[in-house]
C-alpha cells in the first residue's frame, strides 16, 4: 500500500507532530497543517490535498471526515486516520 502512496504528494494534516511532518518532508511530500476542524476544511477544499491524515479523536468531535467525504472536490481523497490509543 505505501507503494501506491508514494505517487501522491500532497499531504493535509490536522495538528501533525513534529517527527512526522519532518518524516513526510524528508520523503518528498508537501505538508499542510490545519489546527482545527474548520481549518481543515477550508484547506482541504483549497488545496485539494491527494491524503488527509487526521487524528481519530479530534476528527470524531466535528465529524470531519464525513463532512470531507461528502465534498464533490474531495471524492478522490484518501484519508488516514490516527490515534495516540
Amino acid at each position: 500500500m505505501f507503494n501506491q502512496l508514494d505517487e501522491y504528494n500532497s499531504q493535509l494534516f490536522e495538528q501533525c507532530p513534529v517527527g512526522q511532518r519532518c518524516l513526510l518532508q524528508t520523503q518528498g511530500y508537501s505538508v499542510i497543517e490545519a489546527s482545527d476542524p474548520q481549518e481543515c476544511i477550508y484547506k482541504a477544499l483549497s488545496a485539494k490535498p491527494d491524503t488527509i491524515i487526521i487524528d481519530y479523536i479530534f476528527s470524531k468531535e466535528a465529524d470531519l471526515v464525513k463532512t470531507l467525504r461528502f465534498e464533490k472536490e474531495l471524492e478522490n481523497v484518501f484519508f488516514i486516520m490516527l490515534s495516540e490509543q
